[in-house]
């Protein structure tokens, strides 16, 4: 190395600005040999001393061996990468860990859990083959030969079971119904399966197993028939399973409970409510809307507020359309005496 040469001069002023000093040849060209602000010396590339970007690897090693001994643990050397050590555990083993983990208290023995691991799938008459899909699961061979991964929390607790003899099980099953299963549903407890009518359905496993089932589709073709037997539409489902969504006959849209349109038990309200608010107007009131009890719903006459009986159009005395615009509240006619009523039919 030429000291009189116009680089080193300038690699002896860079580590000057960086409180370090120059004082050798590196092992390659690309190094330099400096001695460091701790007092230390270091091979350093000039770049990364131009640059700041260095720090004291003895000093480094220093601090990660004293934190290490605060955990019990001793530091043996570099690891697989910049981000590992190597250390010796408290249980004697060895094992790469990162100096973070080590400062945090966040590592634990992988060959004593792997012994706890094992002990615990012995327990459940289970064997550990290898690593699963994540930390938290391992390969098994269990109790029927087959293998599969489990957590191996649920092994510890014996909170596992199977796949392929669950599997084998609802297949037979679903034959003792006479269906078919086909694969998975859209959660652990469906199956999808083929019904006796050849129609596929996601079912509930222990509705299968318990034959409470029926095809979906089978009803809905029943009840479209019920429906045009009415000269009504199925357009779809209604608010809960009881209802269905219709078209009556006059065009209108409503949920009605299938039974309700098998027997023809129904009428449309939306053609009811006309009906009524031009009775209404006939007698000068005026229909507000429904009640929240009984068969009462809610008019204006002059005004004045009154719940009435949609079998009964009453008239009210003088006395009671004066307290209806004074107070403009809901009045039961059938408990206000001295009320006439006229009786009219609204079907």
């Amino acid at each position: 190395m030429d000291w009189n040469s116009e680089a080193t001069r300038k690699h002896i002023s860079e580590a000057k600005a960086q409180g370090c000093e120059l004082i050798g040849p590196g092992k390659d060209f690309n190094f330099r040999l400096y001695r460091l602000p701790c007092g230390h010396e270091q091979e350093i590339q000039p770049t990364h001393m131009r640059r700041d970007n260095f720090r004291c690897q003895t000093c480094l090693d220093n601090k990660l061996r004293e934190e290490a001994e605060e955990q019990g643990c001793a530091l043996l050397g570099p690891g697989k990468n910049a981000n590992f050590r190597l250390y010796r555990l408290p249980c004697g083993h060895e094992q790469q860990i990162g100096p973070n983990r080590m400062r945090e208290e966040r590592f634990r023995c992988q060959t004593c859990l792997d012994t706890k691991i094992r002990g615990e799938a012995r327990a459940q008459d289970c064997e550990i083959l290898g690593p699963g899909k994540n930390a938290n699961f391992r390969l098994y061979r269990l109790p029927c030969g087959h293998e599969q991964q489990i957590q191996t929390g649920n092994m510890r607790d014996g909170g596992f079971q199977c796949q392929i003899c669950q599997e084998n099980n609802l297949r037979k099953e679903a034959a003792a119904q006479g269906c078919k299963l086909l694969g998975p549903g859209k959660n652990a407890m469906y199956r999808l399966y083929r019904l006796p009518c050849g129609h596929q359905q996601e079912i509930r496993v222990h509705h299968l197993r318990e034959e409470i089932f029926r095809c979906g589709t089978c009803l809905d073709i029943k009840l479209r028939g019920e429906a045009k037997a009415q000269g009504c539409e199925l357009l779809g489902p209604g608010r809960n399973y009881q209802y269905r969504l219709y078209r009556l006959p006059c065009g209108h849209e409503q949920e009605i409970p299938a039974p309700r349109m098998r027997r023809g038990s129904f009428r449309c309200q939306t053609c009811l409510d006309i009906k009524l608010r031009g009775e209404a107007k006939v007698q000068g009131c005026e229909l507000l809307g429904s009640a929240e009890k009984g068969m009462q719903c809610p008019w204006r006459w002059n005004g004045g507020m009154i719940s009435l009986n949609l079998g009964v159009i009453w008239e009210m005395s003088p006395k009671i359309i004066s307290a209806a615009k004074s107070k403009a509240a809901l009045i039961s006619p059938p408990s206000i005496m001295g009320l006439r009523s006229r009786r009219k039919s609204v079907r």
